[in-house]
């Protein structure tokens, strides 16, 4: 198990549902899977399993696609500009983590990953 991560990601959890209460937010696809995408992080981190690592990848590379779709949805040019650059930075922060396969630059990817989503979100439960 790894902790740090675990916990990022518990953290990111109680954030993304107390903003769903606070918000009286409508469940949407986008929303479910984000959802379902901090739970395959919680899984993948609680416990060493490849299934759950796998299962944790597909649905990131899932919700990168549909983030970009919804980007596509705002009428406001720069802030899709905005949401692309960021949303951008994820995979790349990735890719980098695993080059020197440094601990901290993999806690960096998770840290920004969890960010970058809880923006979205905010974004698209505000112009959408």
């Amino acid at each position: 198990m790894n902790e740090r991560l675990f916990f990022s990601s518990l953290l990111v959890a109680i954030i993304y549902l107390f903003n769903l209460w606070l918000f009286n937010i409508e469940l949407s696809f986008t929303i479910i899977v984000t959802f379902f995408g901090i739970i395959t992080s919680l899984l993948n981190h609680g416990f060493k399993s490849y299934i759950f690592k796998c299962l944790d990848r597909i649905t990131i590379t899932l919700i990168f696609f549909i983030y970009l779709y919804n980007i596509s949805l705002f009428a406001d040019k720069y802030i899709q500009k905005i949401l692309v650059c960021l949303l951008i930075m994820s995979p790349f922060l990735y890719f980098i983590s695993k080059i020197p396969n440094d601990k901290n630059m993999c806690i960096l990817f998770h840290q920004y990953g969890h960010i970058q989503s809880l923006i979205f979100l905010s974004a698209y439960n505000i112009i959408c």
